[in-house]
């Protein structure tokens, strides 16, 4: 159904190997569905077995758990009406993000990856978001600037917690919703957007996706 190959089960063989060092935690089972996301997602053998040494070493998923993982995003992203490929791609992009983000089974970071399709981004700009909030004069000073510019009461320290706890989603919704409540983005300067998207540390066409979809949310 897939297209694999011997040589595929091959390549994604020696890429699980290569990242955990032995074949100790490495079954058929494990091989051949590692192979099918790779075929099916267009992900690379080297960035699924990082994605799943993340999960099984770094989370302590088993491997059923990891299966699992993958299934149920699958299946959301489905749900949701988004690219299942993009979206898969966009979790395994970056095994550091996952890493640090992920909570338990990992659904805040699905929840994550989905909602950034919908808004036409990936999860890297929510990734940007996160790791900005993490430091907190950072944060303190992203939320000023959108309080300055546009007249919003984000608080600094919440949008701190937030990103320190892993609730990216959160965090984003909280400066999104405050955003899209006072201006439509259509409706600023180029000077305004430039700086709503710098204290949001994303760029101009990154930002307008955002809250234009957020906006029009907001009025389904």
């Amino acid at each position: 159904r897939y297209g694999v190959e011997l040589d595929d089960l091959r390549e994604m063989t020696g890429a699980l190997v290569e990242e955990f060092g032995s074949l100790d935690f490495i079954n058929q089972q494990l091989i051949e569905s590692t192979t099918k996301w790779s075929k099916a997602y267009n992900i690379s053998a080297t960035e699924v077995a990082k994605t799943v040494d993340v999960l099984h070493r770094s989370l302590g998923m088993t491997n059923q758990q990891v299966e699992e993982f993958v299934s149920t995003l699958d299946t959301d992203a489905r749900i949701a009406g988004v690219s299942v490929s993009l979206v898969m791609q966009d979790v395994m992009h970056d095994a550091d993000f996952l890493a640090l983000y992920t909570k338990n089974t990992g659904a805040n970071l699905r929840e994550a990856a989905i909602e950034a399709r919908k808004m036409g981004v990936s999860l890297s700009v929510t990734q940007k978001i996160a790791e900005a909030f993490l430091d907190y004069d950072t944060a303190l000073d992203s939320a000023m600037e959108l309080n300055i510019v546009l007249g919003t009461h984000l608080n600094p320290q919440m949008l701190h917690m937030k990103a320190i706890n892993k609730d990216v989603v959160g965090l984003q919704n909280d400066i999104l919703d405050a955003v899209s409540a006072q201006y439509n983005w259509n409706d600023m300067n180029a000077l305004k957007q430039t700086k709503v998207a710098e204290a949001m540390h994303v760029s101009v066409e990154e930002a307008a996706k955002m809250i234009n979809y957020r906006q029009k949310e907001a009025k389904m």
